[in-house]
């Protein structure tokens, strides 16, 4: 039988005061929008699938946001966890840094990622059925051929296809692609920018806090 874990506060997985950080949020996200962040590897560099492919994906998603407009904001980025024991360590760096060097995507934008939607739960679901580490539906498994949603190397290595594949669209901004991720492309298009929905400008914030938190080692497991 399983169990939904205590709900906790998403801040919880801090291990010292970061000076600051959380108080300013507003700011971080105007310093780091533009930013491009940094690639693992040299750009080019053993892509799994060519460029057509990756437009084809880009706009299976399109096709699928069209149809299921505003996100719920209820249920984004809310996953029901299932009661496990917290690793010691982070057990899934290896498949993280997979997954960068692969899609030539920052690690530690993954992990943040990975840190807003799951909490690094592999099994995590939400309610409207988005599962594992990067919290991807059955749709968007679908479309990237992605087997077993739950399994973290395939799910890891899907979600950081997708970022990516977003990433490029929008010209390397990676606001952008994040408001994309959460609330699909469409939605960044139809508003020429982050779609005014509450939980997707949260979304955002929380990722980009992460992202600042690992690059100063600053979240323990």
């Amino acid at each position: 039988m399983s169990y939904e874990a205590e709900e906790r506060p998403w801040t919880h997985h801090l291990k010292k005061p970061i000076g600051g950080l959380f108080a300013v949020s507003l700011g971080l996200l105007v310093c780091l929008a533009d930013v491009k962040l940094p690639a693992e590897t040299d750009r080019g560099a053993g892509a799994s699938r060519s460029a057509a492919s990756m437009r084809n994906v880009a706009a299976f998603y399109d096709h699928v946001w069209a149809m299921s407009g505003e996100p719920d904001i209820d249920d984004l980025s809310e996953a029901v966890f299932i009661q496990t024991r917290e690793p010691a360590l982070n057990p899934y760096d290896l498949i993280i840094h997979e997954a960068a060097g692969r899609h030539d995507v920052d690690s530690d934008l993954i992990r943040a990622i990975i840190m807003v939607e799951s909490q690094f739960n592999p099994r995590a679901k939400s309610k409207r059925g988005a599962k594992g580490l990067m919290q991807l539906m059955p749709v968007t498994a679908e479309a990237l051929e992605v087997v077993d949603l739950l399994n973290p190397q395939e799910n890891v290595h899907a979600g950081t296809r997708y970022i990516k594949t977003l990433l490029d669209r929008f010209d390397g901004d990676v606001k952008l692609a994040l408001a994309a991720y959460n609330a699909g492309p469409q939605s960044v298009l139809r508003y020429d920018g982050v779609p005014p929905y509450k939980e997707t400008r949260l979304f955002i914030a929380k990722v980009f806090d992460y992202y600042a938190a690992f690059k100063e080692d600053a979240v323990e497991f």
